[in-house]
C-alpha cells in the first residue's frame, strides 16, 4: 500500500483481524476485514516485513552492528514465526 491514500485502520490481533474505514467509522463499529481480503493480505505481508526488519535491526544493534549476523536463537525464533529468510550468513 506504499504511495496509496490511507483510508483504513488495520489491527492484527492474535486471534482476530480487524479493518475499519477510519474516516467514516471513527468509533470502529463495522469490521470490514471479511469484505476486503486483498487489503488484509497486503497489510499482513507489510506487517510481517516490518516486524522481521525490526527484529533484524534490533539483533544487529545488540551484536554491535554485525550486519546479517543473527544468533541461532534469533534465527530459530524468526523461523518459528514463518520468516524463512532468517538464516545467519545466507545472504
Amino acid at each position: 500500500l506504499h504511495g496509496e491514500p490511507i483510508d483504513f485502520e488495520f489491527e492484527a490481533l492474535p486471534r482476530s483481524i480487524e479493518l475499519y474505514r477510519w474516516r467514516s467509522d471513527v468509533h470502529e463499529q463495522e469490521n470490514l476485514a471479511h469484505l476486503h481480503p486483498g487489503i488484509v493480505r497486503r497489510l499482513q505481508a507489510e506487517l510481517r516485513e516490518w516486524h522481521a526488519a525490526t527484529l533484524q535491526r534490533s539483533a544487529r544493534d545488540q551484536t554491535g552492528g554485525a550486519a546479517g549476523q543473527l544468533s541461532a536463537e534469533t534465527n530459530d525464533a524468526l523461523r518459528s514465526l514463518g520468516y524463512s529468510g532468517a538464516e545467519s550468513g545466507d545472504r
